[in-house]
């Protein structure tokens, strides 16, 4: 099976065949890779019959190769959404949102999908860590309020810092400058008030 299946790919390379027979190929090939794949969870500790241990399997390695796919669409989502993005600004046009809401998109979404995207441009050694993060940490991550060293430990070291987390740490972030700037008017008032 294997054999044959090389075989068919190997001559589909070498010459043009019927969009059937390409089609055909590729679908046992996206299979084997399914099958193929490596498992996330330990399914021994599970107390279930193997006929369900085998589905949830099947299951898992469909969900991880229906997360490939989705992760490649969405960079590639991301940099037509900015190239559309840069044509708009170009041709000084104000309707980029009308145009990317009447394809069904919302503004958090062209957001995480372009800002996704840009990371990886930015820091295309760093792509795993990118990557995997969700919309809400992109968006979290390039919010202009956030701290530069919330960006390094997510994007250059790869730490796992949720959302949340990351909103928390702006927000902390604020207040301490808050305090630093009131502390520093307070100072500033002190010697206005010796002055007079």
């Amino acid at each position: 099976m294997a054999k044959n299946r090389v075989n068919k790919f190997a001559n589909m390379v070498k010459r043009e065949i019927s969009t059937d027979d390409s089609k055909e190929v590729i679908k046992e090939l996206v299979h084997h890779e399914i099958k193929t794949s490596e498992l996330s969870f330990d399914y021994s500790k599970l107390e279930i019959n193997d006929e369900y241990k085998e589905e949830l399997i099947d299951i898992e390695r469909e969900l991880k190769h229906h997360q490939d796919r989705f992760r490649d669409l969405s960079l590639d989502m991301g940099k037509a959404l900015s190239n559309a993005r840069e044509i708009f600004i170009k041709s000084h046009s104000e309707s980029f949102m009308e145009w990317y809401e009447s394809l069904g998109f919302n503004k958090s979404q062209v957001s995480a999908l372009v800002n996704k995207y840009k990371l990886l441009i930015d820091y295309p050694e760093k792509e795993e860590n990118i990557i995997g993060l969700s919309d809400k940490q992109v968006l979290e991550i390039t919010n202009k309020k956030t701290p530069k060293y919330i960006k390094e430990r997510i994007i250059l070291q790869g730490e796992n810092i949720s959302a949340a987390e990351i909103k928390r740490e702006r927000q902390k972030n604020i207040s301490t400058r808050m305090e630093i700037f009131s502390d520093e008017v307070q100072e500033a008032e002190i010697v206005v008030d010796y002055e007079a």
